[in-house]
């Protein structure tokens, strides 16, 4: 346990409540990184004794906290730091381990299984084939600063050689394993939502069920307009969130 001696001892207005001080302090403390992910904060009793007040204003401080999804509590046992989250962009074409080493992040990729199978209704339409055609599918997961981030649900066109792919095992990029090959996926669309993991999904990012998570799914074409790839990824909504760049024009 990380004891109050972190907190700061600095003056402040008499006028601020004891509860905003508190917060502000625990703050400070946090994103100066004296409190790490992962670190367990000064109990009630501690910072009670420590500011001298009664429980009220310290558990508004640890409310407030628990809402800015800085911190969580665990019955029995007190509050942690939350581990910060790992921020995407509403980007350009780009595939996410690009983004994602280019922000300075580890990712170690898995390639759990490959089949060839019938093209289901949704993956017939993105790719704009027929239902009878078989396509490869491909389950990926993602080991992203050591914890598991995302599993992907990759569905490949016909146009695709499957040995090839078959034979890269755990390539390091999907995009860069087409592009080595002559197909080069230069746009597409990527619809994002929300969803409840299931238990294979829960199983390989383990974490507890009922967990939320981002659901994703992306058609990929080349640059004549072929689609090649149709995706779906859920991303755990605890270790990352989507960033969008907005601007007015007059």
């Amino acid at each position: 346990m990380v004891t109050s001696s972190v907190l700061s001892t600095r003056t402040v207005d008499p006028s601020v409540p004891m509860h905003v001080r508190v917060r502000a302090d625990l703050e400070a403390a946090i994103s100066s990184g004296l409190l790490k992910p992962g670190d367990q904060l000064p109990s009630e009793a501690e910072l009670c004794e420590r500011y001298g007040v009664s429980k009220t204003p310290v558990r508004q401080a640890l409310q407030a906290l628990e809402a800015s999804h800085l911190i969580y509590r665990a019955q029995g046992r007190g509050a942690f730091v939350r581990e910060r989250k790992i921020g995407g962009v509403l980007r350009d074409f780009a595939g996410l381990s690009d983004e994602l080493r280019q922000s300075g992040h580890t990712v170690e990729p898995t390639t759990i299984s490959m089949a060839v199978v019938p093209a289901d209704a949704l993956t017939a339409d993105a790719l704009r084939i027929p239902q009878t055609a078989h396509v490869l599918s491909i389950q990926r997961l993602y080991v992203v600063d050591a914890e598991p981030l995302v599993v992907f649900e990759h569905r490949l066109s016909p146009v695709v050689p499957s040995d090839v792919v078959r034979a890269a095992g755990n390539f390091t990029s999907l995009y860069g394993l087409l592009r080595s090959i002559g197909i080069n996926l230069t746009a597409g669309e990527e619809t994002i939502g929300a969803t409840l993991l299931t238990k294979s999904q829960a199983g390989l990012l383990q974490v507890r069920r009922p967990a939320a998570a981002l659901l994703l799914s992306r058609t990929s074409r080349t640059r004549e307009g072929v689609p090649v790839e149709f995706t779906t990824y859920v991303m755990r909504a605890d270790r990352y969130e989507i960033h969008a760049h907005l601007g007015r024009s007059l």
